[in-house]
């Protein structure tokens, strides 16, 4: 093994640690997973409470047209379908992170705005 290959060894497992995975999500998959799609995860997982907060509180003001908006928002969370290695071939793991990070993306701007943040 080169000093390269160590270091990129090394690299990936860093990567792996930097941000704290969330609990639906095996650590092969999250090992396997790129960066950004890390992110987009740990964003998710972030965005939730206070989302769920807003929807109450729209419900509670009974403003319900941002209650549904809310409320979608809450329903319609971008999932990471399987990316395990072990399972599918690399073009169908690829194709699922690929489709996960389009969803999570848009999920992420939408939450965002409606959050004000």
């Amino acid at each position: 093994m080169s000093s390269d290959d160590i270091l990129d060894e090394v690299k990936k497992v860093a990567d792996g640690y930097g941000l704290a995975k969330p609990d639906d999500i095996s650590d092969i998959e999250w090992q396997t997973a790129t960066t950004e799609t890390k992110d987009l995860l740990v964003q998710i997982k972030e965005l939730h409470k206070p989302l769920e907060d807003a929807y109450f509180e729209a419900v509670e003001d009974k403003n319900w047209e941002r209650a549904l908006l809310l409320y979608q928002r809450l329903v319609g969370v971008a999932h990471l379908c399987s990316i395990n290695p072990t399972i599918w071939g690399e073009q169908e793991r690829r194709t699922r992170e690929f489709d996960f990070i389009i969803r999570a993306r848009e999920w992420v701007e939408e939450v965002k705005e409606l959050l004000a943040i």
